[in-house]
């Protein structure tokens, strides 16, 4: 198994350093079971060279590829040292034992894949982390069918160690490793045992300690308003998802995907391109549609969704202190997050327009889509200007101000839900890093999928996209606590307007890329 230092005969473990601010909250949910798991799986295509191998060879070599990896990122290498304190600690690691952390599964080539890729995510994706003083917090399965050139790849982790940009990350990193291998088992792997060493030489520092996060007096009012105002206020404004409120018990998540074809995709970019927004914003846009014609005003008069925003473009490259840290390229948790209100007197003009539109599509969808991209527009707006602020007034800064995020988690699950949904867009992963060729690994498809969020968002809405390849949208939310005829119709709502948009926009495709909205 895996072994910390302190293992080794030492009295104390070799601590790296204490959680930054946002690893401190993601530490908080995931001790208290609010959130479990985030998973970013991959569908990689066999070069003609390994598919003829037997599976012995497949499995050392597929497994060598994850050693690599996980020695090109320390985050991947560390344990956590008292998780239920105030102050948890990353800790040196001696090895990690792949036997609990790299898993294949075979099925046979009469099964349906997609039926059992399914149950693997069900299985995994509320799995709770443990032992995480002695073993990192991740793990790999492989999904592999008998006579299928496919293996469908999840990387599963607590999100405590990493945030979503850091899976497409990986991702990428072990398909370069996968087609740069030389056959030579690394000197530090042995019977699947990784042997680690210097971990903390090239840890990732916390964001906190290369760039200020300075916080404005307007903005930190603005925000203890929001948490702290009347409830007689809120229910007025009227923003707060009450059609959902929080319930621990049960834990269960539930999810479905959506799948856009690459062509349909690239007009759906080049449309929202020309109604100056982005995919998240569009999605915010349907979202904001789609709840509004299925809550009663008095159960939602307005409405509110958050985005999460990587951080990495505001974070500065070789600090000082660390000149080998690109965070571009770093597996961690550099990101933050926003919150878009959108009003009753805006949600109560949508749903006028809901009842005097055309009852059957496609004149419906025709006459409803101004109202769509008006809140798609409004939506990319609010996300460019806190782009725009850097570091400023963001979330992350404010975090430093809560001193146990035990007892605030705890205490925030008795509050009313703050928003009904998020999207977390982490863009396009580059499906062949290293050029094209009949002898080469490739990524055909991904899917980005997160675990129900007991106290957060309501339902999770998770784009990605392989370079040139379909668009996968997944959306998750806690079974039986949401109500599963509203998340259903998100779904089908979403699907629905993605496909009729990428139908009837008829401008060119050429030159239109999905640049992440710097999602988490």
């Amino acid at each position: 198994m895996s072994s910390s230092k302190s293992d080794s005969g030492d009295k104390q473990p070799r601590i790296i350093r204490n959680l930054s601010f946002t690893e401190l909250y993601q530490s908080a949910v995931h001790l208290l079971g609010q959130y479990l798991g985030t998973i970013v799986t991959c569908r990689y295509a066999t070069p003609d060279h390994v598919a003829a191998e037997p599976d012995e060879r497949l499995h050392e070599s597929f497994e060598r590829a994850i050693a690599e990896t996980v020695l090109q990122h320390p985050a991947l290498q560390a344990g956590l040292f008292n998780e239920d304190s105030k102050q948890p600690s990353w800790i040196e690691l001696e090895s990690i034992d792949f036997a609990n952390h790299v898993v294949w599964q075979t099925v046979s080539a009469s099964d349906d894949l997609q039926v059992a890729l399914g149950g693997l995510l069900e299985s995994q994706i509320d799995r709770r982390f443990s032992h995480l003083e002695t073993q990192p917090g991740w793990r790999v399965v492989i999904l592999h069918q008998h006579g299928s050139r496919a293996l469908e790849v999840a990387f599963i982790w607590n999100h405590t160690a990493a945030d979503g940009m850091s899976g497409k990350i990986f991702h990428e990193t072990l398909l370069h490793h996968l087609n740069s291998a030389d056959g030579d088992t690394p000197p530090n792997l042995h019977n699947r045992v990784l042997r680690l060493a210097d971990t903390a030489q090239r840890f990732p520092p916390a964001p906190e300690a290369i760039c200020k996060y300075p916080i404005g007096l307007c903005f930190m009012a603005s925000v203890i308003w929001k948490e702290f105002k009347p409830r007689i206020i809120a229910n007025k404004e009227g923003t707060r998802a009450a059609w959902s409120p929080i319930r621990l018990k049960p834990y269960k998540t539930q999810r479905q995907t959506v799948t856009i074809d690459n062509a349909t995709l690239q007009r759906i970019l080049c449309a929202c391109r020309a109604n100056n927004t982005t995919l998240t914003g569009l999605l915010h846009g349907i979202a904001v549609l789609s709840f509004a014609s299925q809550l009663r005003p008095h159960e939602a008069p307005g409405l509110a969704g958050d985005t999460a925003l990587n951080m990495r473009p505001a974070t500065p490259s070789a600090p000082p202190r660390y000149p080998w840290y690109e965070p571009h390229k770093t597996i961690g948790n550099i990101l933050s997050s926003m919150e878009h209100t959108f009003d009753r007197h805006l949600v109560g003009a949508i749903r006028r327009r809901l009842a005097s539109a055309p009852l059957a599509d496609p004149d419906r969808k025709a006459a409803l889509a101004p109202a769509v991209w008006s809140v798609a527009q409004a939506a990319r707006r609010d996300i460019q200007r806190s782009l725009d602020l850097g570091t400023r007034d963001s979330m992350v800064g404010l975090m430093k101000f809560v001193p146990d995020w035990r007892a605030q988690m705890r205490e925030h699950a008795w509050k009313p839900r703050r928003t009904s949904w998020v999207v977390t867009n982490i863009g396009v992963l580059d499906g062949d890093t290293d050029g094209a060729g009949a002898g080469r690994w490739t990524i055909e498809r991904a899917l980005f999928s997160l675990s129900a969020e007991a106290s957060g968002a309501a339902i999770h809405l998770c784009p990605i996209s392989v370079k040139g390849k379909d668009l996968c949208v997944d959306f998750s939310w806690q079974d039986t606590v949401v109500d599963g005829a509203v998340a259903g119709r998100l779904v089908s709502d979403v699907e629905a307007w993605l496909e009729y948009l990428g139908a009837s926009n008829s401008c060119s495709a050429g030159g239109v890329s999905d640049s992440p909205e710097r999602a988490s």
